[in-house]
């Protein structure tokens, strides 16, 4: 005969089966993930169940088969699931699973049948989590003999030892089933709850003292288990001891929060941070969390809840003057997050605040670390006024003069090497790098880009590597058209910023699609157009020059090829250009020539194009090519020698200006002054390794020279077309080989 029966069968009815020798066990395992959708779909005979509601049913019964049953019958009675004819569908009720009574109740009463120091074990194994240790029981229960409970426990199907344990030298146990440990964990009283909560979070601080980030928010549930209990206070009657507990809570919290900060788990860090601010007694303590909460949402760029969160701890900081040296730190953080990274708010932020944060925090600084940072900030706030840079700029002149600002951020470098303060040093040099950019000082900014490379893994922070890695690639490319030595970094830049958050994502991923649309390598600029792409549609801040200009990088592409529809439904992610000309950027402009629109590429750069500014050299070069593709050549001449005079601003801007000189030439009748300005522009770009604009080239060139030489240069760019899928172009270069043929 054969027959199923609990583990603990033989213990609770000796005669069973005729006793021990005469019958044999075999132990049923949970059913594995595909039996468990077998058993489903036989269940509900023909269904058509959403796969994430499938999933959840799969993951709440974890391949028990009497659960799976009872909780496919709880949802046809709370009509879940109703039948449509022959069908099963899932209803909008739907939404949530919850867990049959019939369940409870049969592990409630198989709990309720074990020995009274089995339960208890069992109790105290529930408080420590679904995978627990020996150690923390038999300290609960210092006079009973845990470990041979605990095996009678898992002889009887309640508990599974694990082959291996996460902390050395601990026999490690899980619960079989989540719902087990949910009922026993239920049925302990909860002022020994909150009491055991903290026993064992004291017990993992101790055990695991070298690891404590490791295990922070382990320790952090626990702690605050035991504090947030609506019974503390018969768990705890001595007013010290229940304060204690409150304020381990409280700093397990934020360090857990910091933690998982650290890990990128921004939304993770946020959520203990938030019940760190519930749990504090003191404005002092809802300053610290306050503040943790703004370093969680700015280090997601997040910047409008970030500055929310610093504001709120700033003014209690204002109500205390012995909360001085918080209130500096406060006004330089929110300073700094407003002028270093005005893409993470939903619009860019005003000046002036920066400054009156500047002036509020060093007329109470003590520290001199507080005091460099906020210099540090004065001269970052360069980038909000107008005139600055393409995006973060706002509509007023700054009334510092650059000069000052730059002079400010010297004596904080200064300061900062003087007191060995790393971190400062490095925040001041990347605040030089900005300035000398607005001061138009290129070779300055591309100098200090790469003396801060061979410091960079000093760097505690992977997302600080990361951003100098990415700033030496774009200003690398752009300065000296170092494509290949950009695109290295990038990638490193890129491989940093991994698992961080969309924002950062798109920081790493715009210079390596820059790089490869020069270098002429499209097909694999596809691949990293859609993580840019995914990432943006996660986060769309489009006052970042980053965010914004990869899709118009990879609408370029696609107008080039001829694939104009997809071509403009990547543009329709940007914001209009004509709509706000003050913040389009250099390469929309590019986008609008390639889109057979040079007229709106005009209108966006050349205001910009007249400024020696960080962005001024990208708009010279995309009006050089509306301006030629538009045959203005009267605005051409004027515009060329601005031009000329930025050409250390942007390595592909001789060429062009080669290019805009050819056609003047030309049109004036000197074909072969053109064609030697045309032939240095092919060679400034094959120096430089951009096929592309060599190809482009070379159709200007052909006008220039004897049919044998034009139906080379013509061959030679449709080569060029041909290979980067270019059709368009190449169509019309086989038209011009045709009537020269």
């Amino acid at each position: 005969a054969v027959a199923t029966a609990r583990p603990d069968m033989p213990e609770t009815h000796l005669d069973f089966g005729g006793g021990s020798e005469n019958f044999s066990q075999i132990s049923l395992r949970p059913l594995t993930p595909s039996a468990s959708a077998e058993l489903l779909r036989e269940l509900l005979a023909v269904s058509e169940l959403p796969a994430n509601l499938t999933a959840e049913i799969l993951e709440r019964a974890e391949g028990n088969p009497f659960f799976l049953e009872e909780i496919v019958g709880r949802l046809i009675d709370e009509g879940a699931l109703v039948r449509t004819g022959d069908r099963w569908r899932a209803t909008d009720a739907a939404t949530r699973i919850s867990v049959p009574d019939t369940i409870y109740t049969l592990l409630a009463a198989r709990i309720d049948a074990l020995a009274t120091a089995e339960k208890r074990t069992l109790q105290e194994a529930a408080v420590v989590g679904r995978v627990f240790w020996e150690d923390p029981i038999v300290h609960a229960l210092p006079s009973e003999p845990v470990p041979d409970h605990l095996r009678a426990l898992e002889r009887k199907g309640f508990i599974v030892a694990r082959p291996t344990s996460s902390l050395h030298d601990q026999p490690e146990y899980s619960f079989r089933h989540a719902l087990i440990r949910d009922v026993a964990y239920a049925s302990l009283p909860k002022t020994r709850r909150a009491k055991a909560h903290a026993e064992v979070a004291a017990w993992i601080e101790n055990l695991a003292s070298a690891r404590l980030e490791e295990f922070s928010e382990l320790i952090a549930h626990h702690y605050a288990s035991a504090a947030a209990g609506e019974d503390i206070d018969l768990a705890w009657p001595d007013a010290a001891q229940r304060e204690h507990v409150q304020r381990r809570a409280f700093e397990s919290l934020l360090l857990a929060g910091a933690g998982a900060r650290r890990r990128f788990a921004v939304a993770k860090a946020l959520e203990l941070h938030e019940q760190a601010l519930k749990l504090a007694r003191s404005e002092p303590e809802r300053l610290m969390a306050l503040e943790e909460s703004g370093d969680d949402h700015d280090s997601a760029f997040r910047g409008d809840s970030a500055r929310a969160a610093y504001l709120e701890a700033l003014a209690i900081t204002r109500e205390q003057p012995a909360l001085n040296g918080d209130r500096a730190r406060l006004c330089w953080k929110l300073a700094s997050m407003l002028a270093e990274r005005p893409g993470a708010f939903a619009r860019n932020p005003d000046p002036e605040p920066v400054d009156d944060l500047v002036n509020e925090g060093l007329a109470v600084a003590q520290d001199v670390s507080d005091r460099v940072n906020l210099l540090i900030a004065s001269g970052e706030s360069a980038r909000l006024w107008s005139g600055s840079e393409p995006f973060g700029q706002g509509s007023k002149p700054d009334p510092v003069p650059v000069e000052e600002r730059i002079e400010r951020v010297q004596q904080a470098l200064a300061m900062a090497e003087s007191n060995r303060l790393p971190r400062e040093i490095r925040r001041a040099q990347s605040a030089l790098r900005l300035l000398y950019g607005i001061a138009g000082q290129y070779e300055l900014q591309l100098k200090l880009a790469r003396r801060q490379l061979p410091s960079l893994e000093q760097l505690e922070s992977r997302l600080d590597q990361a951003d100098d890695l990415r700033w030496l690639a774009v200003l690398s490319m752009r300065y000296e058209g170092r494509f290949e030595e950009g695109l290295d970094l990038a990638r490193r830049a890129f491989a940093l910023s991994r698992d961080s958050n969309p924002h950062q994502l798109m920081h790493a991923t715009f210079p390596i699609l820059e790089a490869l649309y020069y270098m002429g390598r499209w097909d694999e600029l596809q691949a990293v157009l859609a993580e840019h792409v995914h990432a943006f549609r996660e986060d769309p801040a489009v006052e970042c020059s980053f965010v914004r200009d990869g899709p118009a990088i990879g609408a370029t592409v696609m107008a080039h090829r001829g694939s104009l529809a997809d071509a403009r439904e990547l543009a329709k992610m940007l914001p209009d250009p004509l709509q706000d000309i003050a913040s389009a950027s250099a390469w929309q402009a590019r986008l609008a020539v390639a889109m057979g629109d040079p007229v709106t590429a005009h209108k966006i750069c050349e205001g910009k194009a007249l400024e020696r500014r960080t962005y001024g050299p990208e708009h010279v070069l995309a009006n050089v090519q509306a301006l030629a593709a538009i045959a203005d050549l009267a605005a051409l001449a004027e515009c060329l020698g601005t031009a000329r005079r930025q050409v250390d601003g942007n390595a592909l801007l001789g060429p062009w200006c080669d290019i805009a000189d050819g056609l003047l030439k030309l049109s004036g009748g000197d074909q072969d002054s053109a064609r030697a300005h045309l032939e240095n522009a092919v060679a400034g770009f094959e120096r430089l390794g951009v096929p592309f604009e060599a190809a482009r080239a070379r159709l200007r060139l052909a006008e220039t020279v004897e049919p044998p030489a034009a139906r080379s240069a013509l061959a030679s760019a449709r080569a060029t077309f041909i290979n980067l899928g270019a059709a368009p172009l190449a169509e019309e270069t086989d038209k011009r080989l045709s009537v020269l043929t």
